[in-house]
């Protein structure tokens, strides 16, 4: 048995869990430079997801004793990169007193960065503290320097760097909101929608804020039967369409929620018309870029976070950890649950991290297939490997894929006729819980038709306890504790209406059992987060909402 601490702005808080060894860093993606009075002390190898600090204490990775105006912690500095085709993305935050100062790598431009500011920060760029600004010019250098060397991407890409070039210039030749917003070049990541980049806001003291381009949106010319224009694009062009109503349905979701487990939501912009093309039935459609603006999630998603730098495989986290990210999930849950919205999009890549570390504030985001209903749901959708069984059928041959056969047989077929609920989202809760704790897929193996067959005569309640000896396995071969286990039994329930809803899992035994732990450091990510700064947003604004 191990006893995990966390001591959290002068709150001691201990968990009894058993802990998983650490993995070893690899493959680092640059290095910091420590030059005193021009000669280099040290070069610091910059690993992904992993804090980096400087100052007086001790402890620091860089520490610098014996000057007053040097504090504990002064600056601190991590990484963070989506896939080996991006650039990795260096980040520094100011920790101190008086601020840390920052050059450019031609020296020309100088800017303090403040207490608790975050800046993005390039290949060749300086960092010096503000005590010896008056040393520091084109001609001479501080007594104390940091230079940072950042290596490029991996694996290039021509056709999507051309692509999000193309974009950008689109987006640079609109006057949006009198040029309030000021892209940068730096990309975050890229999906089927289109491409995640950052920029700053000029109207909130030029913040980093995040952009979400949602390429080509389509809008039908004239008012037209959405279904059958639909199955005319998709006979043309062989997919479906990305209609713009259905794009603006996420940001009328998202400028509508305000929780600090929810990614903030700033604004939204559609680029200018351009025709598109007219369908064979004589449907005629138009084009254009829709951007999402919301915060930035400067510790990248969970899938990155939980990433191993050398073996590229996914890690698993300590019991204590785990249920610390899980207990925020909660909490976004709760909130969107309690006003009829289903996520059903949950995934890793969707939980957001504030910084890349154990006491991170964590963000649900893209809210494109998050549906606000009363109603029961039917539509088949959402990432397979997540679903809940009862959501529908993907044919993955996968144990999922045998458990949503067995729902869909005649004995069941009134489970299916109904569709399902906001209980989709815990189903993904639990995967995502297993994910944390083992670093595996919960539905890892794909079966071929033979022993798919083999389990023709398993009924749900065998397919169930398949479930529970998976779960089990958890506990002999990570040593996580018993409560645990029941718990995540609880969310990959079968039977939807034996599976938790969110109001439940707060009750949970497991939950209950270590709440007055949770919600003190809770409270203590909130209080030290950047969840409580000012924004000035464009368009309707959800109302302030109080944490208890």
């Amino acid at each position: 048995m191990y006893i995990y601490t966390y001591m959290y702005i002068g709150i001691q808080i201990t968990f009894n869990f058993m802990m998983t060894n650490k993995i070893k860093q690899s493959n680092h993606i640059g290095c910091l430079q420590l030059y005193e009075n021009k000669k280099l002390n040290r070069s610091v190898k910059i690993y992904r997801n992993k804090i980096y600090t400087c100052g007086r204490d001790i402890e620091c990775t860089i520490p610098i004793q014996g000057n007053q105006y040097i504090s504990s912690t002064h600056f601190k500095f991590w990484c963070t990169q989506f896939d080996s085709t991006y650039d990795p993305i260096v980040y520094v935050q100011d920790t101190s007193l008086n601020g840390t100062m920052y050059a450019n790598e031609k020296r020309q431009i100088i800017t303090k960065i403040r207490n608790k500011e975050i800046l993005i920060v390039k290949n060749g760029t300086y960092l010096f503290f503000p005590h010896e600004a008056h040393l520091w010019d084109l001609e001479g250098d501080s007594v104390i320097m940091f230079k940072f060397f950042i290596e490029k991407k991996k694996i290039s890409n021509k056709e999507n760097d051309e692509e999000h070039q193309r974009l950008l210039e689109v987006i640079k030749q609109e006057n949006i909101e009198g040029n309030r917003w000021v892209f940068d070049n730096t990309f975050f990541g890229s999906g089927s929608f289109g491409v995640v980049c950052g920029c700053l806001d000029m109207h909130n003291q030029k913040k980093l804020t995040v952009c979400k381009i949602i390429k080509d949106t389509i809008m039908p010319v004239d008012k037209v039967n959405e279904k059958d224009f639909i199955l005319a694009y998709k006979k043309k062009f062989a997919k479906p369409p990305l209609l713009y109503s259905r794009v603006k349905n996420e940001k009328n979701i998202m400028q509508n929620l305000n929780h600090p487990n929810v990614v903030k939501f700033i604004g939204h912009y559609a680029t200018k018309t351009t025709y598109g093309d007219e369908l064979d039935n004589g449907d005629v459609f138009w084009k254009s870029d829709y951007l999402i603006f919301q915060e930035q999630a400067f510790g990248g998603d969970l899938f990155s976070y939980l990433l191993d730098s050398k073996t590229l495989k996914l890690r698993s986290l300590p019991e204590a950890e785990s249920l610390l990210i899980i207990y925020q999930i909660m909490q976004a849950l709760k909130y969107l649950h309690s006003q009829n919205l289903a996520h059903r999009d949950l995934k890793l890549d969707n939980v957001l991290l504030e910084t890349p570390e154990k006491l991170s504030r964590i963000m649900l985001t893209d809210f494109g297939i998050a549906k606000q209903t009363p109603l029961r749901m039917k539509t088949c959708i959402g990432t397979p490997e997540y679903c809940a069984p009862e959501v529908g059928d993907f044919h993955k041959n996968t144990m999922r894929d045998i458990i949503r056969n067995k729902l869909n047989n005649k004995e069941n077929e009134q489970a299916v006729h109904f569709g399902y609920n906001k209980k989709c989202d815990i189903w993904s809760l639990g995967i995502i819980f297993y994910y944390l704790l083992t670093g595996k897929a919960f539905f890892e193996k794909k079966y071929d038709q033979s022993v798919m067959s083999g389990f023709d005569d398993y009924t749900l309640d065998d397919l169930q306890n398949w479930i529970y000896g998976k779960v089990l396995k958890c506990k002999k071969k990570l040593s996580i504790s018993h409560e645990c286990i029941q718990f995540l039994n609880h969310l990959l329930t079968i039977n939807e209406q034996n599976r938790h809803d969110i109001l439940d899992c707060f009750k949970d035994r497991y939950i209950q059992g270590h709440k007055k732990s949770l919600d003190n450091i809770y409270r203590g990510i909130l209080k030290s987060s950047r969840y409580n700064e000012s924004v000035i947003p464009s368009g309707n604004k959800a109302k302030k909402r109080k944490i208890t």
